[in-house]
């Protein structure tokens, strides 16, 4: 059975890391710190990444010398996924959706690689489009949100996306995707809207394809 950190003061903290019989669950890769004495000594794992950038992230497990698995859950969105420890490629097993080490730790460096392009998700004759774990939108303040988005889209396929500068407001991350009909400007559904007191602050996430 899995137990949450009670380390963490974010709000993710009872499944970012999770203690399971045989060892360390990882499963979300931002700042995050899990400590345990359940292995024997005191054991802490120590998670560096950003969700944004989509492109990896690292962990830093201080171990005593105890033997425990390390399982890193692999993301169904993630690309290339591969993982370093102590710049070696580690050969782990696959395992209910995680790549499980074995192993006896001291002070690794664990580097984990992955790649999450932009994927179009189609339904209902309507357009959606996500970054890994992240969900675009389409903001009024970038221009008009209303017509219908022309592209040869494929469910669950990559599109072709550019990562820009948002120059219209804050926010973690924006794209420009191009369709039949020109460029489309979207950010991370987090920061869309955000302006309540605007007269228009309108935002869509499925947007009609044709």
């Amino acid at each position: 059975m899995l137990t949450s950190s009670k380390s963490s003061n974010s709000y993710h903290r009872l499944f970012a890391v999770m203690k399971g019989a045989d060892g360390v669950y990882v499963n979300l890769y931002n700042d995050c710190r899990f400590q345990t004495k359940d292995f024997g000594e005191k054991i802490s794992v120590a998670v560096y990444g950003n969700p944004y950038r989509c492109n990896g992230a690292k962990v830093r497990v201080k171990g005593n010398g105890q033997s425990f698995a390390l399982a890193l859950r692999i993301p169904e969105w993630a690309e290339g996924f591969t993982v370093l420890v102590n710049g070696e490629k580690a050969e782990g097993k696959e395992r209910d959706g995680y790549l499980v080490l074995e192993g006896k730790w001291q002070d690794d460096k664990v580097q984990i690689r992955f790649k999450a392009p932009v994927k179009a998700t189609l339904l209902n004759k309507k357009i959606a489009f996500t970054q890994g774990p992240i969900t675009l939108a389409r903001d009024c303040r970038f221009g008009d949100i209303t017509a219908p988005v022309r592209i040869g889209a494929r469910n669950g396929k990559n599109v072709r996306a550019k990562r820009v500068k948002n120059k219209s407001f804050f926010s973690n991350v924006a794209y420009e995707i191009t369709t039949k009909e020109g460029k489309i400007t979207l950010c991370d559904y987090a920061q869309a809207g955000k302006n309540f007191d605007d007269e228009e602050c309108n935002i869509t996430v499925w947007q009609e394809k044709i």
